[in-house]
């Protein structure tokens, strides 16, 4: 069973590797954990409105809601993007040193314009270190 972020992941990457289709980012559905948070808010809103009648609460915070100056808010989670998605390029096929992502050593992502170019292969060394170091 694929989870949201594999789908998330699934859809940038096939949208920014498409010829001349560009990502939006509107377009990627929701990370599992924003989601998640997302039902919890939910559940809480609606169980809120069935029982506004009896005297049944939960507490908040227990549901994805923080305090914040005696106001509740919805938490937000906003997770850093990994350090080897962070950085992209403009190369065709990252054959320099003038590769921002060689000069980071990070391998190039699916953000990155070589990834789009299916006739010339990223030369990038570093992207094999990296698939080695994640098996």
């Amino acid at each position: 069973m694929a989870t949201m972020v594999s789908k998330h992941w699934t859809i940038s990457g096939t949208t920014c590797t498409s010829s001349g289709s560009q990502l939006i980012i509107l377009d990627l559905p929701p990370t599992s954990h924003a989601a998640k948070e997302h039902i919890l808010r939910a559940f809480y809103a609606t169980h809120i409105e069935i029982n506004c009648l009896n005297n049944v609460s939960l507490d908040p915070l227990q549901y994805s809601f923080r305090m914040e100056e005696g106001y509740l808010e919805a938490e937000s989670f906003h997770r850093p993007l990994p350090d080897h998605m962070a950085t992209n390029c403009n190369c065709m096929k990252c054959a320099t040193s003038r590769c921002p992502c060689r000069q980071q050593i990070l391998p190039c992502s699916a953000f990155c314009k070589c990834q789009s170019n299916e006739h010339l292969p990223c030369k990038n060394p570093n992207k094999l270190i990296y698939e080695q170091q994640m098996n």
